[in-house]
């Protein structure tokens, strides 16, 4: 469970890589659990911990909402650095020079691009991961499926907080460092971008999130559990309820105003 008196930062965003979460009770998201060595923990967890201080210290100065008018500007400029099929192109390369700013450009900048969904992807090959999550014991075989089919899923939805979480573990559990390290990386960056718009305690302090998908996978990833009811605020913010928790919280707010202008009523008629 979380347990710091700031509800949304990166620390508790970030808990559920050391395995302290018990996530494998959460139905908001499906992960496939390997077991690790315990230095490689402890290693794991020292690295993390060193990237926790350096979130809560950006949390102390405030929270920033996203200038969505000035994100799109910037991104459609096509004679600017921070063009977004330039900066895209980095991101899928690997490029670790990408900067706080850039990551927060590709996160909230992709509400811009066509591809965009604020659901996220639907996975073609839903029922052959299911398939796959049933069986009580992985293979070589199975993990190599479920790398090639969440990579082809994350064509159409490359910050699904979700599906780099699911690699990480898969990686993790074929002993495979580069490419482990990297969704971690990828990871991190991308909780701080969120973990930077907002605490989630109000409908005006919710947390920026690009798809309904991500709101779902940050209680899970948080230690939380979903209780059962999404609904929206007059201040267009989801607010989803949560299952009892030691920090005695009763839900969490999801900024979704963008989502709305991004895609006008639909989403609210969607969701009745």
């Amino acid at each position: 469970m979380a347990t710091t008196s700031n509800v949304v930062n990166c620390q508790q965003f970030l808990l559920f890589y050391t395995e302290k979460n018990n996530l494998a009770k959460q139905p908001a998201l499906i992960i496939l659990h390997e077991t690790i060595c315990m230095l490689h923990k402890l290693i794991l967890l020292l690295a993390i911990n060193l990237f926790f201080i350096q979130c809560i210290a950006q949390n102390n100065k405030g929270f920033e909402k996203p200038d969505y008018a000035k994100i799109e500007k910037v991104t459609k400029d096509k004679s600017s650095p921070n063009y977004y099929p330039k900066l895209l192109k980095r991101y899928l390369s690997n490029d670790n020079t990408l900067t706080d700013d850039e990551y927060s450009l590709l996160y909230y900048g992709y509400f811009f691009q066509d591809g965009y969904s604020s659901y996220g992807s639907a996975s073609k090959f839903s029922d052959s991961l299911k398939e796959l999550f049933k069986k009580p014991k992985t293979t070589d075989d199975d993990r190599r499926n479920i790398i090639r089919y969440t990579k082809d899923d994350m064509k159409t939805s490359p910050f699904s907080l979700r599906d780099l979480y699911r690699l990480f573990n898969l990686y993790q559990a074929d002993n495979d460092k580069t490419n482990s390290d990297l969704c971690l990386y990828k990871l991190e960056k991308l909780a701080k971008t969120i973990s930077a718009t907002g605490d989630a305690r109000t409908d005006s302090t919710g947390l920026h999130v690009m798809t309904v998908e991500d709101e779902y996978t940050i209680i899970a990833l948080l230690g939380y559990e979903f209780a059962g009811t999404h609904k929206q605020t007059a201040n267009h913010c989801d607010y989803l309820t949560l299952k009892k928790n030691d920090d005695n919280l009763d839900g969490l707010y999801f900024d979704v105003k963008q989502i709305f202008i991004r895609f006008g009523n639909t989403y609210s008629d969607d969701k009745k």
